[in-house]
């Protein structure tokens, strides 16, 4: 059984990549620093 692929909105999509833009950073190095912050959120 596979795995089933998650589904992005539109606007997500679009967030993430102005994040990607404005930031200077690369998509793994926000990527990262995202899951930290919604692990702190749900402690």
């Amino acid at each position: 059984m596979g795995a089933t692929r998650r589904k992005f909105t539109l606007e997500f999509k679009t967030e993430a990549a102005h994040r990607v833009i404005d930031s200077g950073r690369n998509i793994p190095e926000l990527a990262t620093r995202y899951v930290k912050g919604i692990c702190r959120a749900l402690e």
